[in-house]
């Protein structure tokens, strides 16, 4: 019978975890290193743009900004079934739109997550006529807009019976909102004097 001493005993554990871990890393180093070969992505490119070719829109990939903040692909390598931990994916199919938030109605692109259908972030439309893919910062906060928890996502008119001020509102629909509007415009109008006149204010606008 072979009796083991407990420092003979110690010694065989250490060297069999020191050999798991360094079985481990390299195949956590194989792991990581194949997925950035089987990927697109570098920490190198060739050149720096902010918006991909248009043929690309319906099926864009893009690491996750936030997820780099861990150490990026060096460190993490990019996000696979043998790579768990690297960085995240995201899957976009970039839709044009064009932002609302003044008269100028420049050009943005929606970047659409392919998995939850949320629009994850806005950019500028280089396609645009006018904008050609500038923005102010009022086009880019339209994602908060969106997803704003008091957004008013449609009309609402003053409750019968509260008065101005008090806060009170109730649900209404469209229809009903523009006859209201457009009703008490053409009453406003057809009283002719001066300041009715001026009471109503049409904006007219040209994007370019």
């Amino acid at each position: 019978m072979y009796l083991q001493s407990r420092r003979t005993f110690l010694k065989g554990a250490a060297f069999s975890v020191a050999g798991a871990a360094i079985a481990k890393g390299v195949f956590t180093a194989d792991a990581m290193a194949e997925s950035i070969a089987e990927s697109k992505f570098t920490d190198t490119p060739d050149s720096l743009s902010f918006y991909p070719p248009m043929e690309e829109w319906s099926d864009f990939k893009e690491l996750d900004g936030n997820d780099w903040k861990r150490g990026g692909i060096e460190r993490k390598g990019v996000r696979s079934e043998a790579n768990p931990d690297g960085i995240e994916v995201n899957d976009y199919v970039i839709v044009p739109t064009a932002c609302s938030n003044c008269e100028a109605s420049c050009g943005l692109t929606a970047w659409i997550d392919k998995k939850t259908f949320t629009v994850k972030k806005y950019m500028g439309n280089p396609l645009h006529p006018a904008s050609r893919g500038r923005n102010c910062a009022k086009g880019y906060a339209t994602q908060s807009q969106m997803y704003d928890p008091d957004r008013i996502a449609f009309p609402l008119k003053r409750a019968p019976g509260s008065a101005r001020g008090e806060g009170k509102w109730i649900r209404t629909t469209w229809d009903e909102a523009m006859t209201t509007i457009g009703k008490k415009m053409g009453d406003t109008l057809a009283v002719g004097d001066e300041l009715s006149k001026k009471n109503c204010y049409v904006s007219c606008w040209s994007s370019k």
